[in-house]
Formats: C-alpha cells, sequence, structure tokens
C-alpha cells in the first residue's frame, strides 16, 4: 500500500512541475521574464564571432589591393 501511495505522490509532483515549466514557458515567450537558457553562448554566438572574423578579413584584403 505504501508502495502505491508513493508512486502516486510522485504523479502529482511530476504534474505541479509540468505546470510550473508551462506557466515559466509561457511568462517567457510573453517577455515578462527573461530566458533563463540564454547564456549568451552556444551555436549563435559561435557564429557570430565567425561572421565578424569573416568581415574583418575580408576589410583586411580589401586594403592591401
Amino acid at each position: 500500500m505504501a508502495a502505491k501511495m508513493l508512486i502516486l505522490i510522485g504523479f502529482v509532483l511530476l504534474f505541479f512541475q509540468a505546470i510550473s515549466e508551462l506557466i515559466k514557458r509561457i511568462a517567457v515567450m510573453l517577455g515578462v521574464i527573461p530566458d533563463p537558457h540564454d547564456t549568451g553562448g552556444g551555436l549563435r554566438a559561435a557564429a557570430e564571432a565567425e561572421v565578424a572574423r569573416l568581415l574583418a578579413e575580408t576589410e583586411a584584403n580589401s586594403q592591401i589591393r
């Protein structure tokens, strides 16, 4: 009986966590809170750094000619 109760409690807590995540993601989409997963790094930052490097290299090559 105790094991069944623990399983039920686990699912109830999981449900409340899902509701919490849903509320948080809606708030992020509406702009109410900042995105906690936006660290400023990742693929976007790497791509922007590569574009900046390529632009600087292109400008340096065009000044040489």
